[in-house]
């Protein structure tokens, strides 16, 4: 799973964030890759200098869909904002959902 920073159509000085899931090429199409979205970027977080974001979601469910490549911008890293104690469920596997 890779994040990264695309373009977006909505007025807002910051990037929208994403998880790229995958690229697809479709025949005589520009390549399209599928991202599932997170929320547009907040306030600055001041005890760490980051903004915070969370998963967008659409009905209870990931709000995922496909896009030109064109609009992804570059690739970004994520970090976990962490509590006391560390979520003994989340797993290599899990750990962005």
């Amino acid at each position: 799973l890779d994040f990264a920073l695309v373009r977006t159509a909505e007025q807002n000085e910051r990037t929208k964030d994403t998880a790229l899931e995958a690229i697809y090429r479709v025949k005589s199409m520009h390549p399209l890759a599928y991202v599932e979205w997170f929320t547009p970027f907040g306030p600055i977080d001041a005890p760490t200098g980051m903004y915070s974001i969370k998963p967008s979601t659409r009905n209870h469910h990931p709000y995922g869909e496909i896009i030109e490549v064109n609009r992804i911008v570059r690739s970004c890293r994520l970090h976990p904002k962490f509590g006391c104690v560390k979520d003994p469920g989340w797993t290599a596997e899990n750990v962005t959902e």
